[in-house]
């Protein structure tokens, strides 16, 4: 499995509020994170409600098209074979003992 490259867009504030967090020595925890947990559980709550407004045959087909994806994806083969993959190619590189 191949994860591509991708740069990241810093057009807008994204390297001052990046700063401003390491600078404030709270990585994980502190009013950011308090402020990403609140908008978190605002948007998770509005797809909730967006589901449950929705007719049955709509969450019916979602819930199909959910697990054929998961079934095509994410079965024990596929995951156990990209497992395999990600530990070789940590193990085949420099400076990574066997």
């Amino acid at each position: 499995m191949k994860v591509p490259f991708h740069r990241i867009d810093t057009s807008g504030n994204e390297l001052r509020n990046v700063r401003e967090v390491l600078e404030s020595g709270w990585l994980t925890s502190g009013e950011r994170v308090l402020d990403f947990e609140k908008a978190l559980a605002a948007s998770l709550a509005r797809a909730i409600e967006d589901l449950a407004s929705r007719e049955e045959e709509s969450r019916l087909e979602l819930g199909a098209n959910g697990r054929r994806y998961v079934l095509e994806h994410h079965d024990f083969k596929k995951l156990s074979t990209r497992f395999i993959e990600a530990i070789q190619s940590k193990r085949d590189q420099p400076g990574i003992a066997p």
